[in-house]
């Protein structure tokens, strides 16, 4: 596999005018330990690593450290590794920082290019750390990811991430044009050496503790398909352990295979027996951390080592009879082999077999007691460090514990695990087998407890629960969904809003009554419709949707009933674009695209995050007055008697599907990962009845590398669905004829596809444009 890297390093910034240090010790230093593992150990060559760094001295340096010598090298690097590169390593030591809101809700990383002198007159000093994800993920295409071999983009970032809001700094555009790869899109993977919001200091030991890891030490490998591999998860978690913080990594992929060691690896366990003589003979038992017997040797003399695949192992040593003298500890001793170690032994006067350790005493050979004096009392027998967990799984769904070494665990009950210490992924799934809900635990020795059947403690949420059957963290809907323990306030408001187009008064039961908007009204033939679920106490909204992006958002008042929920109905028009804008509290204002057709709804929910962030879902959903006279291919229901689809042989259903694709596609998922095949050409040759999922499902098809439909859907979306915008940019990905819309692309990376990166007459200013999430998407403006 082809294997590039981009290092940026600056030591000096000899412009600096603020509050910043002017030099950071030993950044060259660091960024040389990383080259040395990309040539080393990944093998990489010279003309595969571009290396910006402000000092010319630099060994494998190549260009300077400038924002407009790092932009060119990019270009050049671009050019160079296009179509070329599985793997990308991307590293970056200096100053940065983290864009926020007022809330403190993160909404970009930062990196500070040389020339940087201070932030009110500097931001075009700076690059936008996602915007360079992006750019590159687009642009490079992995060459043998096609054949199914895994690929991946990793940026280790060495810089501080304080708070600043954009009212601060302007941070300038990266202003290179979309090279659009045909070939498939690596999932990226993301490790900073702090958390937002703090600094990064400057002998923190992030760059060593990440070498390490890279190369495999200690807990950073993991068992995996057969042999031990340094994951992109093993490795955060023994950064983590290193620095003693936990961090905040951003993952698009499942594994993020970093690099496979050796199949046979082994390492070295040193015994040492202290008061031994050459003469004395020993038995060693070994067990693995599953009380099993794996090795057992005699050996002679005061030392011997052994060999055995990295595992946490027990190792128990005695003096082979008739041999004098009791071994301390006398019971087992807890060896990690993770890494080489050392276990050590002493040997006392006693009878075989009667030593106890650290007691002080022994039985003689008379049986008459012994006193033995002795010096300090030896340590206690050692044994893996374990907790109890009490999982409590909820209602209708399983729960798949993942961690320790390589352990999996399923729960379809409530119950108490007995596991080692370490870090551990608590996986809930519905009856679908959906995975619902995932969270992360690190277990510390003592007893635990993770409730994943207890509901977020907010107004909204006991207001909407107040409001259907539910209990033991499960929700009941609809008859046709049965009850649901995905507890996500996104799919929450898609159920509510969907049911508002979808049906009438009366079609579902549970959902009809609530005192919201409906829309199965005569003359009612477009709509657009905004629900907001906002969980923190005291939320408000600003909103307004508009042809033009600059028109200001007004309050929005919440609903009486259900505090924290909020509605917007477009006022009646013509079918066609919108701009949406939304405030949340005194937060920037988020703005996109919205589009409306001809007797369809489209709904737009917003909700948050557990961090806080926006979260954004569109659905184009059939009014329900117009079902029976939509074209061909875009009806209601799907499934025609197949049974892999029979939970798609109803409305709710199919919108719970969308929500699933939309998650995925966010995460940067693999839609096949969630999806059958049956499923995925419904979606693509649109016998399906939401356009939004199959766009996403197109620009999936453009993530791997898989091209050959795209004329098809292109054609599809031509005949049924007329004014979605990215269309074009689907045509320009699949090589077809393009119309350059007025308005932008939802999805942004059909609006990188169209090169719109740079300002265009109509559309908001390009500095503005948000890298976090799928949508095309501008902050404050």
């Amino acid at each position: 596999m082809a294997k590039r890297a981009f290092i940026i390093a600056i030591e000096n910034y000899k412009q600096m005018q603020e509050g910043l240090d002017g030099t950071l010790p030993n950044t060259h230093k660091h960024a040389l330990l990383f080259h040395d593992w990309l040539t080393k150990i990944q093998k990489l060559t010279a003309p595969d690593i571009f290396f910006c760094t402000e000092d010319p001295a630099t060994p494998g340096r190549t260009s300077d450290a400038t924002r407009t010598a790092i932009k060119q090298e990019l270009k050049r690097f671009k050019d160079f590794a296009k179509d070329t590169t599985d793997d990308l390593y991307f590293y970056f030591s200096g100053h940065g920082f983290s864009y926020v809101d007022v809330d403190d809700v993160p909404t970009a990383d930062v990196l500070l290019a040389s020339d940087y002198v201070r932030r009110e007159d500097s931001g075009d000093a700076c690059l936008k750390l996602d915007e360079i994800q992006k750019w590159l993920k687009m642009c490079l295409g992995s060459v043998t990811a096609a054949a199914g071999a895994r690929c991946g983009h990793y940026y280790f970032i060495d810089a501080c991430r304080n708070k600043i809001t954009e009212k601060e700094i302007k941070v300038a555009p990266l202003g290179l044009t979309y090279d659009i790869s045909g070939k498939k899109k690596a999932p990226v993977y993301t490790l900073c050496s702090t958390t937002v919001g703090a600094v990064a200091g400057v002998a923190s030991g992030y760059t060593e503790a990440l070498v390490d890891g890279l190369n495999g030490k200690g807990r950073a490998k993991r068992f995996f398909e057969g042999s031990f591999a340094v994951l992109f998860d093993s490795l955060r978690g023994y950064v983590e352990q290193r620095l003693a913080a936990e961090l905040d990594p951003r993952s698009e992929g499942p594994d993020g295979v970093i690099r496979k060691l050796d199949p046979g690896l082994e390492n070295i366990c040193e015994l040492t027996v202290k008061n031994a003589k050459a003469g004395d003979e020993f038995e060693v038992e070994v067990k693995n951390d599953m009380n099993q017997v794996v090795n057992t040797f005699t050996f002679t003399g005061p030392e011997r080592s052994f060999k055995a695949p990295p595992d946490d192992y027990l190792v128990r040593v005695r003096v082979k009879p008739p041999g004098d003298g009791v071994i301390e500890p006398s019971g087992p001793v807890a060896a990690d082999l993770y890494d080489n170690c050392a276990v050590q032994y002493e040997k006392r006067p006693g009878a075989v077999g009667a030593g106890v350790a650290g007691g002080g005493t022994a039985t003689g050979g008379a049986g008459a007691a012994e006193t033995v004096r002795r010096g300090p009392r030896a340590p206690k027998p050692q044994a893996p460090v374990t907790a109890t967990v009490e999982v409590i799984v909820p209602g209708a769904a399983e729960v798949i514990v993942r961690g320790g070494k390589d352990k999996t665990e399923t729960l379809k009950a409530s119950a108490t695990l007995t596991l080692l210490a370490g870090t551990y992924t608590f996986e809930t799934r519905d009856r679908r087998g959906t995975t619902v809900d995932r969270r992360e635990m690190v277990v510390t020795p003592g007893p635990h407890t993770i409730d994943l059947a207890a509901w977020p403690d907010n107004p909204l949420r006991h207001s909407l629960l107040g409001a259907f059957p539910s209990g033991h963290g499960v929700v009941d809907f609809s008859e046709s969904l049965g009850p649901t323990p995905d507890q996500g306030m996104d799919l929450w408001l898609a159920l509510i809003g969907g049911a508002r187009i979808v049906g009438g008064h009366g079609d579902f039961s549970k959902l009809s009554p609530l005192p919201l908007a409906n829309f199965d009204t005569p003359g009612i033939d477009t709509a657009v419709y905004v629900l907001a679920g906002l969980e923190q106490k005291n939320a408000t909204l600003r909103a307004v949707l508009s042809p033009d992006w600059r028109a200001k958002p007004a309050p929005i008042a919440p609903h009486k009933d259900f505090p924290g929920l909020f509605e917007v109905v477009a006022p009646a028009g013509p079918p066609g674009f919108r701009y949406l804008t939304a405030q949340i509290d005194q937060n920037a204002p988020m703005t996109f695209g919205v589009c409306s057709l001809p007797m369809r709804g489209t709904l737009v929910t917003l909700s948050q995050t557990r961090t806080g962030a926006l979260q954004i879902q569109q659905f184009i959903l059939p009014l329900r007055q117009f079902r029976n006279q939509l074209p061909e291919g875009s009806g209601l229901w799907i499934g025609g008697g197949d049974p892999e689809l029979d939970d798609l042989s109803a409305p709710l259903g199919l919108i719970r599907r969308c929500v699933d694709v939309q998650r995925a596609f966010a995460r940067g998922q693999d839609l096949r990962a969630i999806m059958t095949a049956d499923e995925l050409k419904f979606l693509l040759y649109f016998k399906w009845f939401e356009p939004i999922v199959a766009l996403l499902a197109a620009y999936e098809l453009v993530r791997r590398g898989d091209t050959n439909s795209l004329p098809t859907v292109v054609g599809n979306l031509r005949n049924f669905f007329k004014g979605l915008p990215d269309t074009d940019a689907l045509a320009t990905l699949a090589h077809l004829p393009p119309v350059v819309p007025d308005v932008p692309p939802l999805v942004l990376e059909g609006f990188q596809a169209l090169n719109l990166m740079s300002d265009r007459p109509g559309l908001p200013p390009v500095e503005s444009l948000v890298f976090r999430g799928p949508w095309t998407m501008w902050r404050g403006i």
